[in-house]
């Protein structure tokens, strides 16, 4: 009786491991599949860059779904005569045996993400609203300006520069100005309560210590610096511009698009010398102010402390897990292509989707 008790016992501790597998199985699953996914994005993106500045094409595949099929199974089984006398019974005893079966078979199906609303979203500027979102939170915003803006009432912030001495230095002096507000507390954006969509701009609480500073931004932009004198608000209507005229009323600034961002991460990578001089990468001018956000390096081996890497052309082009620059630049490009690749991925999904079913 004492070997029923106990094979009854297991099996009743087997049951109950099975009831703690679907709570585990989902916290475990579910950080590996993301984890994945996480990674195999951020080398789809390094591969689009790298792919840009070898000049051939590129392409996307969203992540639509992740099915896991999961299938447990618990046996405990004893073979034994529990009667007669001692010696009849010993011998007949075979061990209790046990056992656990775990299955999981994922299957993984993915977008193709192309067509005109993906073009639009590549090569459209980032709307003004996204832009000062991304720059509440980015960790540098001097460096999320510098990425994100490229004019600001005719200020031209350019990607590239035909001759480095072009570089306009009342930009930098404008980005200067923004941030001292931003970390004093000065300035802030807010929704337009006026009809239609709208950013406006406010500087407030300045005055008297840091009344100079504001009306030299003011000049800067070239908008009327009336009532900064008495320390009254400053509100700006901002909107999107085509980078050639300003506002004398408020801000007009021309944002970047993600493929802007794609091609100033592609100039700035290290490239083998064999490869530039066979004519298999683009050649691009001097970069402007963007020119320190982001560097992309080489290993002809797999690199052992990157962020993210991908081989191509026989070379490893990666990101230095210590380089925190660059990995903040690289993760505003990761977000963008989420945030807006996600529209066209939405736009994309009446279109056939590849399924793959991962063998276990």
């Amino acid at each position: 009786m004492n070997i029923l008790r106990a094979s009854t016992a297991l099996i009743g501790v087997l049951l109950m491991g099975c009831t703690q597998f679907g709570p585990n199985l989902i916290s475990n699953g579910r950080g590996a599949y993301n984890q994945s996914i996480i990674e195999s994005g951020d080398q789809q993106t390094l591969a689009m860059i790298t792919r840009m500045r070898y000049g051939e094409t590129m392409g996307m595949l969203a992540v639509s779904s992740v099915t896991a099929n999961i299938r447990i199974s618990a046996t405990a089984n004893a073979d034994f005569k529990a009667w007669g006398s001692r010696a009849e019974v010993a011998g007949n005893l075979n061990p209790l045996q046990s056992g656990l079966a775990y299955e999981e078979n994922p299957t993984i199906s993915y977008i193709p993400i192309d067509g005109a609303e993906y073009v639009r979203e590549l090569l459209s500027p980032i709307p003004i609203e996204l832009t000062f979102l991304l720059l509440g939170a980015a960790p540098s915003p001097r460096g999320g300006f510098i990425a994100l803006v490229e004019s600001i009432n005719g200020i031209q912030n350019p990607t590239f520069l035909s001759n480095p001495d072009d570089a306009d230095g009342r930009f930098m002096r404008c980005v200067e100005l923004l941030l001292e507000f931003k970390h004093r507390g000065f300035i802030h954006w807010a929704r337009s309560s006026s009809e239609g969509p709208g950013i406006v701009v406010v500087i407030s609480r300045y005055a008297p210590t840091h009344t100079a500073a504001v009306q030299e931004f003011l000049e800067l932009v070239e908008v009327a610096s009336d009532g900064v004198d008495s320390g009254h608000d400053v509100i700006l209507p901002t909107r999107l511009s085509d980078g050639t005229t300003h506002d004398d009323r408020g801000l007009a600034i021309t944002t970047r698009s993600i493929r802007d961002l794609m091609e100033i991460s592609a100039a700035s990578m290290e490239i083998p010398p064999e490869h530039d001089e066979a004519g298999w990468v683009q050649s691009y001018p001097a970069l402007g102010h963007v020119q320190d956000l982001i560097r992309i390096r080489r290993s002809e081996t797999a690199p052992e402390a990157a962020m993210v890497a991908v081989e191509h052309h026989g070379w490893w082009y990666y990101i230095d897990a210590s380089d925190s620059e660059s990995k903040q630049f690289f993760r505003l490009i990761r977000t963008l292509v989420s945030v807006r690749i996600a529209d066209a991925s939405r736009a994309s999904a009446q279109l056939p989707v590849l399924t793959v079913p991962v063998s276990r």
